[in-house]
């Protein structure tokens, strides 16, 4: 439930702070992806690189 509240408030910060210089990041990205990291590492990796399309995926 904590899990569940703390995706979509990440959902929402992405959504309101989506970079216009994330092109570069689409390979960390994909690379982050096929690996499967936890929630956590994924939280991590949104605030260091600001790249809405992972959340896009959950949407």
């Amino acid at each position: 439930r904590n899990a569940e509240s703390t995706i979509i408030r990440i959902k929402q910060w992405v959504i309101s702070n989506i970079s216009d210089d994330s092109q570069g990041n689409l390979y960390n990205y994909q690379v982050l992806y096929s690996q499967k990291q936890t929630n956590r590492t994924f939280l991590v990796y949104i605030i260091a690189f600001n790249w809405p399309f992972a959340i896009l995926t959950m949407l």
